[in-house]
């Protein structure tokens, strides 16, 4: 194990002790959820890295916009948009991880 994976590791272990995994799942939940109906929205049901029949060439593509954004977000210092980009990440990473 890497010292970066043991670090995180131990910081997941910490945010469970203060937290508990239930508390956590449930403030990340509706965010995350909200999320995923929105991109369905903007992009169509099959448009996300959720469909299994999208190239993972084409998924990598759409998360490294949504990074592309919060890089903008930080460049540009619209700190306001960075939890709404961030969350973006996030959200479509998850849905990429459903599809595997």
């Amino acid at each position: 194990m890497t010292e970066e994976s043991s670090h995180i590791i131990s910081e997941a272990q910490r945010l469970d002790e203060i937290w508990g995994t239930e508390t956590m799942i449930r403030m990340w939940q509706q965010p995350l959820c909200d999320e995923v109906l929105n991109a369905r929205v903007k992009h169509g049901t099959g448009k996300t890295p959720q469909n299994p029949d999208m190239s993972d060439a084409d998924k990598l593509a759409i998360l490294v916009s949504e990074v592309g954004e919060v890089a903008e977000a930080i460049g540009y210092r619209h700190r306001k948009n960075l939890k709404t980009e961030v969350l973006q990440v996030a959200t479509m990473a998850l849905l990429w991880y459903d599809s595997l």
